[in-house]
Protein backbone atom coordinates (compact mmCIF):
# COMPACT_ATOMS: atom_id res chain seq x y z
CA UNK A 1 0.00 0.00 0.00
CA UNK A 2 1.15 3.41 -1.21
CA UNK A 3 0.20 6.87 0.63
CA UNK A 4 -2.26 7.51 -2.76
CA UNK A 5 -3.97 4.35 -1.67
CA UNK A 6 -3.47 5.00 1.81
CA UNK A 7 -5.34 8.42 1.30
CA UNK A 8 -7.84 6.71 -0.68
CA UNK A 9 -8.39 4.05 2.10
CA UNK A 10 -8.70 6.30 4.90
CA UNK A 11 -11.15 8.26 3.07
CA UNK A 12 -13.22 5.56 2.24
CA UNK A 13 -12.87 4.12 5.78
CA UNK A 14 -13.61 8.35 7.08
CA UNK A 15 -16.75 7.55 5.62
CA UNK A 16 -18.03 5.34 8.03
CA UNK A 17 -16.32 6.83 10.98
CA UNK A 18 -15.36 10.40 11.40
CA UNK A 19 -12.56 10.14 13.53
CA UNK A 20 -10.33 8.56 10.68
CA UNK A 21 -9.06 11.67 9.56
CA UNK A 22 -7.78 11.32 5.94
CA UNK A 23 -4.90 13.65 6.18
CA UNK A 24 -1.82 13.76 4.30
CA UNK A 25 0.54 12.67 7.37
CA UNK A 26 -1.89 10.15 8.97
CA UNK A 27 -1.93 8.75 4.91
CA UNK A 28 1.79 8.38 5.28
CA UNK A 29 1.60 6.78 8.54
CA UNK A 30 -0.90 4.57 7.42
CA UNK A 31 1.12 3.78 4.26
CA UNK A 32 4.33 3.04 6.22
CA UNK A 33 2.61 0.61 8.59
CA UNK A 34 0.85 -1.76 6.30
CA UNK A 35 3.29 -0.55 3.13
CA UNK A 36 3.48 -4.71 2.55
CA UNK A 37 0.02 -5.18 2.17
CA UNK A 38 -2.89 -4.88 -0.78
CA UNK A 39 -5.41 -2.54 -0.52
CA UNK A 40 -7.41 -4.99 -0.78
CA UNK A 41 -6.08 -6.57 2.17
CA UNK A 42 -6.40 -3.86 4.32
CA UNK A 43 -10.05 -3.39 2.98
CA UNK A 44 -10.91 -6.37 3.75
CA UNK A 45 -9.58 -6.33 7.47
CA UNK A 46 -11.50 -3.19 7.91
CA UNK A 47 -14.31 -4.49 7.27
CA UNK A 48 -13.80 -7.53 9.40
CA UNK A 49 -12.39 -5.18 12.39
CA UNK A 50 -15.99 -2.73 11.73
CA UNK A 51 -17.68 -5.83 12.51
CA UNK A 52 -15.85 -6.95 15.37
CA UNK A 53 -14.79 -3.73 17.01
CA UNK A 54 -18.02 -1.87 18.46
CA UNK A 55 -16.71 1.82 18.93
CA UNK A 56 -13.30 1.35 19.01
CA UNK A 57 -11.40 3.65 16.21
CA UNK A 58 -9.72 1.82 13.35
CA UNK A 59 -5.66 1.81 13.36
CA UNK A 60 -3.18 0.70 11.80
CA UNK A 61 -2.09 -1.86 14.28
CA UNK A 62 -5.22 -3.51 14.73
CA UNK A 63 -5.39 -3.55 10.91
CA UNK A 64 -2.11 -4.98 10.74
CA UNK A 65 -3.20 -7.83 13.66
CA UNK A 66 -6.74 -8.42 11.31
CA UNK A 67 -4.59 -8.60 7.97
CA UNK A 68 -1.98 -11.23 9.57
CA UNK A 69 -4.57 -12.83 11.16
CA UNK A 70 -6.55 -13.59 8.52
CA UNK A 71 -3.55 -15.33 6.22
CA UNK A 72 -3.06 -17.48 9.28
CA UNK A 73 -6.58 -18.56 8.44
CA UNK A 74 -5.88 -18.58 4.97
CA UNK A 75 -2.68 -21.02 5.43
CA UNK A 76 -4.39 -22.79 8.13
CA UNK A 77 -7.50 -24.13 5.38
CA UNK A 78 -5.43 -24.66 2.58
CA UNK A 79 -2.89 -26.76 4.14
CA UNK A 80 -5.81 -28.64 6.01
CA UNK A 81 -7.28 -29.09 2.35
CA UNK A 82 -3.49 -30.69 1.45
CA UNK A 83 -2.83 -34.50 1.50
CA UNK A 84 -0.13 -35.70 4.34
CA UNK A 85 2.92 -36.29 2.83
CA UNK A 86 3.49 -39.63 4.19
CA UNK A 87 0.44 -41.74 4.45
CA UNK A 88 0.66 -45.01 6.39
CA UNK A 89 -2.46 -47.18 5.64
CA UNK A 90 -1.83 -49.61 8.35
CA UNK A 91 0.60 -50.19 11.38
CA UNK A 92 1.08 -53.90 10.16
CA UNK A 93 2.67 -52.38 6.87
CA UNK A 94 5.34 -51.15 9.26
CA UNK A 95 5.74 -54.42 10.94
CA UNK A 96 6.42 -56.45 7.41
CA UNK A 97 8.83 -54.25 6.46
CA UNK A 98 10.72 -54.21 9.86
CA UNK A 99 9.71 -57.07 11.97
CA UNK A 100 12.51 -57.01 14.48
CA UNK A 101 12.22 -53.93 15.30
CA UNK A 102 8.58 -54.18 15.82
CA UNK A 103 9.21 -56.85 18.10
CA UNK A 104 11.42 -55.02 19.94
CA UNK A 105 9.41 -51.81 20.09
CA UNK A 106 6.70 -53.85 21.41
CA UNK A 107 8.37 -55.55 24.63
CA UNK A 108 10.05 -52.30 25.26
CA UNK A 109 6.60 -50.61 24.87
CA UNK A 110 5.07 -53.31 27.37
CA UNK A 111 7.63 -53.35 29.83
CA UNK A 112 7.29 -49.67 30.25
CA UNK A 113 3.93 -50.05 30.61
CA UNK A 114 4.20 -52.64 33.57
CA UNK A 115 6.48 -50.05 35.06
CA UNK A 116 3.85 -47.79 35.05
CA UNK A 117 1.22 -49.41 36.25
CA UNK A 118 3.41 -50.47 38.83
CA UNK A 119 4.52 -47.25 39.57
CA UNK A 120 0.70 -46.19 40.07
CA UNK A 121 -0.08 -49.23 42.45
CA UNK A 122 -2.49 -50.56 39.73
CA UNK A 123 -0.59 -54.10 39.77
CA UNK A 124 2.01 -55.35 42.21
Amino acid sequence: MNVTEARAFLTWANQHDPRVEPSPVNAEIWAHALGPYYPEQVKQAALEFFRTAGDKKINPADTRRFIQSMRTSEEARQSALEPPAKVINSPGAYRARNPELWDELREQGRREHLEQLKRAGAIK
